[in-house]
């Protein structure tokens, strides 16, 4: 397709973004483009790494999917605690490979990085910026989704599931919600397979329950005594070796565990019930408080969630009154600890994610520096350019060139009239006499001396315009689109 290869300009949209970040105090920086890819795993996990565009494989350097982990690495190793909020802005190039392609993607993503101001306060400010710049874009198919981590987080904590598995659920829970507790389950045997024991039947269940009884009252030393010698009985350990002591300690380890299925269980029905919950933000809190209250949970969470949505409707921004509270949002990554939002156009299987972002507090930590509070989110210009294009049909504070159809062997004649109209301010476009022309167009007539235009809209002829006319209509369009961008 020609969106992967080419897409339309972006410079307006670049001047307007950087100009509106720039009045909340953001200011531009321009990162690598080539990073090590250790700061992206590190940053979004191992799964990440079907996606980076490795340039030297051997030394692991990757073309940059997005911009955050560099700004977290600058702060980690630069900056430590600063006692002021640290504002960046950004706008450049990404490079995503992509499943089934051979060639990456390459998208324009604008955004900011927010660190040093924890709580709504910084998330409200999020929001606003995100708001008045796509205000002032006139996107009419705008729409957002919001979400909280701290939802599911909260109740996995305490049911006192393993941090791996806890993070698996909350990354996959648009599986729960999409595919259900089953779909989960075989995911989790084929990712994690250390805990594949609590996603069998509990007829499977049941009959390690007697070997892990046999092995209850031993010390550790004894219960490893106990495997080596079942082991060594085995066809599968060669007798003059023995036992692999890796193996004896596997073994132990997976038998000690606590047998958590009850908790897996209870965990996922809840993400199950709590994923369900879309809709305007009033009622869908007020849902989310009655499952909190059945699951015996705190509804600290919902309460900031509230906090946030007050403050950002005091902020008059029209939209906001129409944004989705989705507790099942995921964002397919694991690394937000607080606040995620989605930034999309379109329903269903049509939607297109135009960004998104939200808090990622413990993410300077995990780069080596002082605990920080973290929020931010990014754009894809690439595609509100599109979404312009379909929209609008010109990008914004541009002209849509109109059309001079001029018979080839006219050209030369018709060059420096043409030339005219662009030194007053007209944007025209020569196209040839046998092109198809939509909607409105001029067609050139007459000679140097004394040209005529031929005004076609909508394919129907109208009046032939001399000079002084056609120029005096050019510059009436301009102004209406001007006043329509205004």
């Amino acid at each position: 397709m020609l969106a992967d290869v080419a897409f339309p300009n972006t410079e307006s949209l670049r001047t307007q973004f950087l100009a509106a970040a720039s009045l909340f105090g953001y200011q531009q920086w321009d990162v690598p483009v080539v990073e090590n890819s250790d700061i992206y795993l590190l940053k979004s996990g191992e799964g990440y790494a079907s996606q980076l565009c490795d340039v030297v494989a051997r030394k692991r350097l990757s073309l940059r999917p997005e911009h955050t982990a560099t700004f977290v690495r600058i702060v980690a190793a630069q900056h430590g605690a600063s006692q002021n909020p640290l504002r960046f802005s950004y706008v450049g190039p990404v490079f995503r490979q992509r499943e089934g392609y051979a060639e990456p993607r390459q998208l324009l993503e604008a955004g900011v990085e927010l660190f040093g101001l924890g709580g709504w306060a910084g998330e409200v400010e999020l929001l606003s910026l995100i708001t008045q710049y796509l205000n002032e874009l006139q996107l009419a198919s705008f729409q957002a989704r919001l979400g909280h981590v701290g939802i599911i987080q909260g109740y996995l904590d305490s049911l006192g599931l393993d941090r791996r598995l806890s993070s698996f659920l909350l990354e996959h829970r648009e599986v729960i919600r999409e595919e259900g507790s089953a779909a989960v389950l075989e995911l989790m045997r084929d990712r994690l397979p250390e805990f594949s024991e609590l996603a069998r039947t509990p007829k499977e269940r049941d009959e390690r329950k007697q070997l892990r009884g046999l092995l209850a009252p031993l010390g550790d030393e004894e219960a490893r005594q106990v495997l080596r010698e079942f082991l060594s009985l085995t066809q599968w350990v060669a007798a003059e070796y023995g036992p692999d002591e890796d193996d004896v300690d596997r073994l132990l380890t997976k038998l000690r565990r606590v047998d958590s299925t009850a908790q897996l269980r209870q965990a996922i029905a809840f993400i199950e019930e709590l994923v369900q919950l879309v809709g305007e933000p009033k009622p869908v809190i007020a849902e989310a408080r009655l499952l909190l209250e059945r699951y015996e949970q705190e509804d600290s969470e919902l309460n900031e969630l509230e906090t946030l949505l007050t403050h950002t409707a005091a902020l008059g921004q029209p939209p906001m009154s129409g944004w989705l509270l989705d507790l099942g949002l995921s964002r397919g990554l694991h690394y937000y600890s607080g606040l995620i939002f989605e930034i999309f156009s379109g329903e269903g299987n049509k939607s297109q994610r135009w960004g998104g972002g939200g808090r990622y507090d413990g993410l300077t930590e995990l780069f080596g520096g002082q605990p920080t509070p973290a929020c931010g989110f990014s754009l894809s210009l690439t595609r509100l350019a599109q979404a312009q294009m379909r929209e609008g049909g010109r990008a914004l504070h541009q002209v849509e060139p109109l059309p001079i159809v001029i018979a080839m062997d006219d050209w030369c004649d018709a060059l420096p009239w043409l030339a005219k109209m662009r030194a007053a301010g007209c944007a025209v476009s020569m196209m040839p006499e046998q092109s198809e022309t939509m909607g409105e167009c001029i067609v050139w007539g007459g000679d140097s001396s004394t040209p005529q235009f031929r005004w076609v809209v909508g394919g129907a002829p109208m009046q032939t315009l001399n000079w002084d006319e056609t120029l005096a209509r050019l510059l009436s369009r301009g102004e209406r689109a001007a006043g329509d961008h205004g």
